[in-house]
């Protein structure tokens, strides 16, 4: 008997895991991504066909392939016209599709007996989601009917199956993952975790509850709420916060209870090692004889990255000063080389075409990005420094330091180009109180 595992991402197929444990892709692994790659390199060479019926039909296919072309396509100063127009056009649409997906919550289908190891790694694939098990439960054997299932919903279940918790500190700083490991608390028949809201990419659960009473100064006298938001690894929010003008709480009378301070936010920074955030939501004390909450709506405004593009300047030392790269809603300026002693000091730009709060100074994401300088042979040098020039809501400029002399190297540098903002409508239901 073998187990199936259907993907919903964009470019992946059908795969199946044999009796003997062993992972087979059957329709796309690495062949697959060179022939796409060929094939977007003629689609490209197409568009600059001399009949326009031509050019058509390779813009449609371009298009039909989907924002995985997109590392493809790059803008030639000295193109025609008509060729700057048409991959304007095609990036403009495959971006938007790409940023649309950010968003979205990834579907998952696991159907069979398989191990937790096995239904972690088909999650990965599926849904490019790292899920890293740091036990020796791994081996274990579940039988699962998940079909287009979301994440969290999928993994809940295998954890759940395994007992099993999600290790808060386990994920190393800079990794795009989740560490699980043995739950310290089992429970018979625990249902893992609860209450708990999936919005989205996010998942949201109530961590805590407590009530205390101020002695001394009464009206401080709170029932404390503390939700936690966690998002699907495969990407990093840029920031999280919770107005608290948008929630609204009913106790299980049907009866509002108020937060302490309707006017106020809760702002969430992101640390890149925590795959989560932490909510206490302060509210005027609740009677002890109410026994729960009806529900808590809320609505956190979260800010994402979108597709990671990159952005070269070939032949560096021939770049025009305040050259500028866009890629979807991000220009990139550069602002040129400076020798300094025995350091190279290459000055470069970031700005977005709408202000969405992501490159405030308390932001430190954007001195994540990846930037290196390579030869014609594809040799690196990575930046061994950096020191911010300016920050703001509008723009980021900063001073890349490097041991040799760029040259005529190219240089490349990696950013979000489209931030993502938007609003995520939660609502957690039956929550008990002390």
């Amino acid at each position: 008997m073998s187990t199936i595992f259907q993907s919903r991402g964009v470019g992946w197929g059908l795969f199946v895991v044999l009796m003997l444990g062993l992972l087979v892709p059957v329709s796309v692994g690495q062949q697959d991504e060179m022939e796409s790659i060929e094939r977007t390199l003629q689609l490209l060479e197409q568009l600059k066909a001399s009949e326009v019926s031509e050019r058509d039909k390779a813009q449609a296919e371009l298009l039909r392939m989907g924002p995985l072309v997109l590392d493809q396509i790059e803008i030639d100063e000295d193109a025609t016209k008509d060729l700057r127009n048409r991959l304007a056009v095609i990036r403009r649409q495959l971006e938007d599709e790409a940023v649309a997906a950010v968003s979205e919550a990834s579907q998952v289908t696991l159907v069979g007996e398989m191990t937790i190891d096995e239904a972690l790694a088909a999650i990965k694939f599926q849904t490019g989601n790292q899920v890293e098990l740091d036990s020796g439960a791994g081996d274990k054997k579940i039988t699962l009917e998940l079909r287009e299932q979301t994440f969290w919903k999928s993994l809940r279940r295998i954890m759940n199956e395994g007992n099993l918790a999600i290790d808060k500190y386990g994920a190393a700083p800079g990794m795009l993952k989740l560490a699980i490991v043995e739950d310290p608390n089992p429970a018979p028949g625990k249902v893992f975790p609860q209450p708990v809201n999936e919005a989205r990419i996010f998942d949201v659960e109530v961590a805590r509850v407590a009530s205390s009473m101020n002695l001394q100064w009464p009206n401080q006298n709170y029932t404390t709420v503390t939700l936690v938001v966690r998002w699907e690894p495969r990407l990093r929010p840029i920031s999280i916060n919770l107005p608290l003008s948008k929630v609204s709480i009913q106790d299980e009378f049907d009866a509002p209870a108020k937060v302490a301070d309707v006017n106020s936010v809760i702002y969430g920074t992101i640390q890149p090692e925590i795959p989560e955030l932490e909510f206490p939501l302060s509210i005027v004390r609740i009677d002890r004889q109410i026994e729960s909450l009806k529900s808590i709506k809320a609505t956190i405004d979260a800010v994402l990255p979108g597709r990671i593009e990159a952005f070269r300047f070939r032949n560096i030392k021939d770049q025009r000063v305040g050259r500028t790269i866009q890629r979807a809603g991000a220009t990139v300026t550069y602002g040129g080389i400076q020798k300094n002693e025995d350091v190279y000091m290459v000055t470069l730009s970031l700005s977005f075409e709408k202000e969405n709060n992501a490159l405030e100074s308390h932001q430190g994401w954007v001195f994540d990005n990846e930037i290196f300088l390579q030869d014609a042979n594809g040799k690196r040098e990575e930046s061994i420094g950096f020191e911010t020039i300016q920050q703001d809501n509008a723009k980021v400029t900063v001073r890349y330091l490097f041991l040799e002399d760029p040259g005529d190297r190219m240089l490349v540098y990696k950013t979000p180009a489209a931030i993502v903002k938007m609003p995520v409508n939660i609502e957690l239901k039956k929550i008990p109180l002390p």
